[in-house]
């Protein structure tokens, strides 16, 4: 019967998609996404997310220059200088959203690719976002959507403190410049224990940009899973 449906909406000009709400089959329940053929022509290219992702380049390449002392305005190439902070910080949101996408077409859920979100913040961006295009089928797989994301991008954040604690730099208060002075996630105190050893008193650690992107990812996680709205703890 689907294909005769999808014959007869085809001679109409509309397409359909078919969506099992009940993975088990046992309800016999599908929903039907039906739109016009020229529109699915239009979409196959994601030009909105495109546009959206090279804007996010931009602005977190910005962000990251200025965290390495470096002006673009001043010379356009030192916007290059960011690349230590915004690849990192674009590779975790990218697994972060990814890891959403995959477990939803794994549950056979409709869901658009991520749509960064540039910024003229210190970090260059306001995250990432996907949109769910159908229901959810049941809880387990609202959970297992909702988990997916913060999981990558919590593995991605720890490869990453890894390497630019790794990078980063102990000096002694009374050296060190002026600067931003950030909390402390048990996470990001335990990776560093654990490659660098303990940090002597009167000490401190100047975060290498790769470091901060780390730093960041630990950070946007847990404000992520805070029990509200449409956030993936919610």
């Amino acid at each position: 019967w689907k294909e005769m449906v999808s014959t007869r909406l085809s001679s109409l000009g509309y397409f359909v998609e078919f969506n099992q709400v009940d993975p088990t089959g046992l309800t016999g329940t599908v929903i039907l996404h039906i739109g016009k053929l020229e529109d699915r022509r239009k979409a196959q290219i994601p030009w909105t997310n495109i546009i959206l992702f090279l804007l996010t380049v931009f602005t977190t390449l910005l962000a990251g220059a200025y965290m390495n002392q470096a002006n673009p305005f001043s010379n356009p190439l030192l916007i290059f200088k960011g690349a230590s902070f915004a690849i990192p910080l674009l590779l975790i949101l990218t697994f972060h959203e990814f890891g959403h996408y995959i477990e939803s077409r794994i549950n056979g859920i409709k869901v658009s690719l991520p749509y960064f979100i540039p910024g003229p913040t210190l970090f260059g961006t306001f995250g990432a976002v996907i949109k769910m295009k159908s229901p959810m089928p049941n809880k387990r797989a609202l959970v297992d959507i909702g988990a997916a994301g913060p999981i990558a991008g919590f593995v991605v954040a720890v490869i990453v403190s890894i390497i630019g604690l790794k990078m980063s730099e102990a000096v002694s208060v009374s050296e060190a410049k002026a600067g931003i002075s950030l909390g402390e996630p048990l996470m990001f105190s335990i990776i560093y224990r654990v490659t660098m050893g303990q940090l002597p008193s009167g000490y401190h650690v100047v975060l290498h940009p790769i470091a901060f992107a780390g730093w960041l990812g630990f950070f946007v996680t847990a404000l992520n899973l805070l029990p509200i709205g449409q956030l993936d703890g919610g």
